[in-house]
């Protein structure tokens, strides 16, 4: 007989004397026990912060679905399989998987994601030449990520405050 389930059978046993007189035995019980499984899951690639969601892609022998959690969730959130990149660090992502009722749990299986900063640009348009009799002048540079850009003076006589330069 093919068992398709853990759990419990009664079984008979049926012996031949071999004279065509069939002997029934008294019934008996056989357990089919759950199998184990285990979860493959690939180490993860280092991300910049501002890098697209992701996706996990491990997976169980059993073929039962795999399960996601991220040890900081100020560096890495996660719904479902999709992973969002929260903030700079390194957290731990395990993947598990509960069982059901012929598999039991798999052994938790945790790869480390980093995440990095990210690289920015300035955008900065060249200054004309400037009369002595302007006095000030306004500099307008920006930064791809939105933070604020600082200015200093490199040389000439002049001085910075802000973004205003006073000659």
């Amino acid at each position: 007989h093919t068992y398709t389930a853990a759990g419990s059978y009664t079984v008979s046993l049926t012996i031949s004397d071999g004279s065509n007189n069939d002997v029934e035995s008294k019934p008996d019980f056989i357990v089919v026990e759950k199998a184990d499984q285990s979860i493959s899951f690939e180490p993860l690639a280092s991300k910049a912060f501002g890098d697209a969601d992701f996706e996990l892609s491990a997976t169980s022998s059993s073929g039962l679905a795999v399960s996601y959690a991220s040890s900081d969730l100020s560096v890495a959130t996660i719904d479902g399989s999709t992973v969002t990149l929260v903030g700079v660090g390194t957290t731990s992502i395990t993947a598990s998987q509960a069982g059901n009722d012929n598999y039991n749990a798999a052994p938790d299986v945790s790869q480390t994601l980093t995440i990095e900063k990210a690289d920015q640009t300035i955008t900065f348009a060249d200054i004309p030449d400037q009369p002595l009799r302007n006095g000030q002048l306004v500099l307008t540079a920006t930064a791809s990520s939105g933070l604020d850009v600082s200015y200093t003076i490199s040389e000439g006589p002049a001085t910075v405050n802000g973004s205003t330069v006073t000659f």
